[in-house]
């Protein structure tokens, strides 16, 4: 006995939207992105900059052409494309959370930047992301992290 193609349908309806939302959230939690939004979760009031459909690399997770990163006075922003949104919200970093782990450059050009969250979550920006996130003058803010003023007092010493 062959299955109704409207039971069919119905059954596509109700498993790919679940099987969606259970992805993404899998993904949000493998990145790391839902223990930062439980205590960094916003948007900026006012981004001075911001870069949309960018790519970068959270936890186990690489977001291609889906991360949208901002900059202001209040931290990093940072958002998903709607649609893979679903448990990631968006967030905002504050400046002094943010800690500068390496810098890489390509032909002279910054190309590549790490950056740890929190103290916990690994974050990679690439291309227009990273050197966004570089020409807005963050080397003043990350310097005064305090891993940043803890490794400045071990040099001096």
């Amino acid at each position: 006995m062959q299955p109704s193609v409207g039971w069919i349908v119905l059954l596509f309806l109700i498993v790919f939207p679940a099987f969606w939302v259970a992805i993404c959230m899998l993904l949000g939690e493998l990145s790391g992105w839902r223990a930062l939004a439980r205590e960094y979760r916003g948007r900026l009031a006012s981004p001075a900059g911001s870069v949309g459909m960018s790519s970068g690399r959270m936890g186990l997770t690489g977001y291609r052409n889906c991360l949208n990163v901002s900059v202001g006075a209040q931290g990093l922003g940072l958002s998903v494309f709607p649609l893979l949104a679903v448990g990631s919200p968006p967030l905002v970093i504050p400046w002094p959370a943010v800690e500068l782990v390496r810098r890489d450059r390509l032909f002279g050009v910054f190309d590549r930047l790490h950056l740890r969250l929190g103290g916990a979550v690994t974050l990679v920006l690439y291309g227009s992301a990273a050197r966004l996130v570089e020409s807005w003058n963050t080397r003043a803010a990350l310097a005064e992290t305090p891993a940043a003023l803890a490794r400045a007092e071990v040099e001096r010493s």
